[in-house]
């Protein structure tokens, strides 16, 4: 059974790997290839466990930790592989699942990675996987190496032949979530293996056992033949940064608990775990120390803001996903003249979850969530707010506009729910030809009570058996419950409420402990100086007023928050300006989208049409004069720092 070969040559040299770890090559460059591409791997993993060390999972990928070594197998560079995994799409609204597809999916992941390859040249390693799927790919841990699916015709490969699928009664690649491995020349002969969940099985189809015995033991690596992404690694998270430049210690990468020793080939990244990190310019007092971080920490959140507006510009969709997970953080010069705090380069990692819709001949463009709500403290209550079930449907007109189909009615509920005519309900229709989907808006401030929703469809173009049902169909009491989904309308202000919640991480919560009380406060904050709201009375104003007739909420949400251990609010203003602070606090309480006449943006479902990324314009408008000002007052006469993204 070929693969990638893991016999270096021998030459005498340390690989300087984290010991009880080897590099095993993911690639089939061969023993000659002066440069391979490896996952890290521990030698004798818990019974039970992955040997790789999984950095992360998205829904639709799996992030391990790599590196490139040279032909001794020397460490050269460390980078995280993304692996390309679909399963975790299932809990996509109904709605909207049947929607997706591995075409949409690998076109989605092409995107990405060109755009990377355009923004970020430097932090991408092309492997060649990018847009052309790889063997199946399993892990021999008796052999300590990679294993490819093979007989003797060659590695079994991504079958993406939607007439071969059909001719097997399988589901057809570009249309479906289903994938099979097949072998390279007889496929109908040797069976195709099921490689995602959703795969279906039939008399066409093999398992794994059966085609390759040997297999009983391997681990999957790559087993759907999955897209790969290869970028250089960032050793610390947004909020790991964040606790050390608050004054606590790192705990460095682990796994499972025990530390990776990655110190000889990052020895900058090693001193982060010291009592006195290099970290800060020679502040010799607590009050230079606050005002060092107050800069820094601005510095680091500009850079968050800059990147989510870049590239969200040049998708045109939203990330829905956002939070401090998202951005890592590596050092551009960890042995230049500036402390390490000094050249931290923040990047935006984890791509978003957004898929950007269009209903069927409605025209209407829409985003959805892939995988459906989840519980985040980044995401506002609205994510979630998906109601779904069966409801009677009582149908009250058929229109026709421009050869399309415009359905009335009312949906009656058999429990309330939370819905605006923003939202989008989907509605399956069972006539006497059949079912019909239908997308549209209800209307709950037309319902005579809590239990109906008057609801309006999307224009539809039907045939004219379809058409005639609906017209029979109008005024009937007596059809068959109807599957709904009403989805919330989503767009870029979900986004910019998790970076209001960032925000508060960033400059608010010195120890994670405390997080969520923060948010929290801040939410009550911004609803209470929308109760003040005055015309012509900024809200740095009220803010100011509001904070200094209450010592509980100063001490919320004073600038000693920024470091742990402060001093007293009022010490802490004497490093940090109160005019930079209340328009820091102020800027925050904007960001936070549908709080009052204060925020930003007053809908989470709003689409500006000069384009999405114009909701971060004044923002970064607003952020840019505190930085420069807080960057005076550590280094009057200016200070380097690295590049932002335009």
């Amino acid at each position: 059974m070929a693969g990638p070969a893991t016999t270096f040559s021998k030459m005498g040299v340390s690989t300087r790997l984290p010991a009880g770890y080897r590099a095993v090559p993911v690639d089939r460059g061969g023993d000659q290839a002066v440069i391979r591409l490896c996952v890290l791997a521990a030698n004798q993993p818990a019974p039970g466990e992955l040997p790789f060390l999984l950095l992360r999972s998205t829904l639709d990928a799996h992030y391990f930790l790599g590196c490139l070594v040279d032909r001794a197998g020397r460490w050269l560079e460390w980078v995280e592989i993304a692996v390309q995994h679909i399963d975790g799409l299932q809990n996509t609204p109904t709605a909207f699942r049947e929607m997706l597809s591995n075409h949409l999916l690998d076109s989605r992941w092409a995107q990405r990675c060109n755009l990377l390859r355009e923004l970020q040249p430097d932090e991408v390693v092309v492997c060649g996987h990018e847009l052309e799927p790889p063997p199946a790919l399993y892990y021999d841990p008796a052999a300590g190496r990679m294993t490819v699916l093979e007989d003797a015709g060659g590695p079994w490969q991504l079958c993406r032949d939607d007439e071969l699928l059909l001719q097997a009664g399988l589901p057809a690649y570009s249309s479906s979530l289903a994938r099979y491995v097949m072998a390279p020349s007889n496929a109908p002969a040797t069976g195709f293996l099921p490689a995602t969940k959703s795969a279906i099985i039939n008399e066409n189809t093999v398992e794994l056992s059966a085609a390759f015995p040997q297999a009983t033991h391997w681990i999957p690596f790559n087993p759907s033949c999955g897209l790969l992404e290869v970028r250089r690694f960032h050793p610390l998270g947004y909020e790991e940064y964040l606790d050390i430049l608050s004054g606590l210690p790192w705990h460095g990468i682990r796994r499972h608990g025990q530390l990776i020793e990655l110190n000889e080939t990052w020895p900058a990244v090693g001193e982060l775990a010291g009592e006195n990190p290099p970290l800060f310019l020679a502040a010799t007092t607590l009050e230079n120390r606050l005002a060092e971080v107050f800069y820094l920490k601005l510095h680091l959140f500009s850079q968050v803001l800059r990147w989510v507006r870049q590239i969200t510009r040049r998708t045109q969709l939203p990330f829905l996903n956002l939070g401090g997970e998202s951005f890592r953080v590596r050092f551009e010069s960890p042995h230049g003249a500036l402390p390490l705090g000094w050249c931290a380069r923040c990047n935006l990692l984890q791509p978003g979850q957004a898929v950007a819709l269009r209903a069927r001949d409605a025209g209407q463009r829409f985003f959805i969530r892939l995988g459906g709500p989840a519980q985040s403290i980044y995401l506002p209550a609205k994510v979630g707010q998906i109601a779904s079930g069966l409801g009677e449907v009582r149908l009250r007109g058929v229109v026709k506009e421009n050869d399309k189909i415009i359905v009335r009615g009312t949906l009656a509920l058999r429990q309330p729910v939370t819905a605006t005519s923003a939202d989008i309900l989907w509605l399956r229709l069972t006539l006497a030809q059949g079912s019909l989907d239908f997308f549209g808006h209800v209307y709950p401030e037309e319902a005579l009570s809590r239990m109906d929703l008057p609801f309006r469809t999307w224009p539809l173009a039907l045939d004219e058996e379809d058409e005639t049902a609906l017209h029979t169909a109008v005024g009937q009491f007596n059809l068959p419950p109807a599957p709904f989904e009403i989805i919330p309308l989503l767009s870029a202000p979900v986004d910019m409420h998790a970076l209001a919640v960032l925000a508060v991480r960033t400059f608010l919560t010195p120890r994670e402990a405390g997080f969520q009380d923060a948010v929290d406060d801040t939410l009550g904050l911004a609803r209470a100086v929308a109760m003040q709201h005055q015309p012509g009375v900024p809200l740095t104003t009220r803010l100011q007023n509001l904070l200094s007739q209450n010592n509980q909420w100063l001490k919320a949400f004073g600038p000693h928050n920024l470091i742990i251990d402060g001093p007293s609010p009022e010490q802490a203003f004497a490093a940090v300006p109160p005019d930079l602070w209340w328009g820091l606090l102020a800027l925050i309480l904007e960001m936070l989208p549908a709080l009052g006449p204060d925020s930003l943006c007053q809908d989470y479902g709003v689409m500006p049409p000069e384009g999405l990324e114009t909701v971060y314009d004044a923002p970064l408008q607003r952020l840019e004069p505190l930085l420069l000002a807080a960057r005076a007052r550590v280094m009057p006469i200016g200070a380097t720092s690295t590049s932002n993204p335009a």
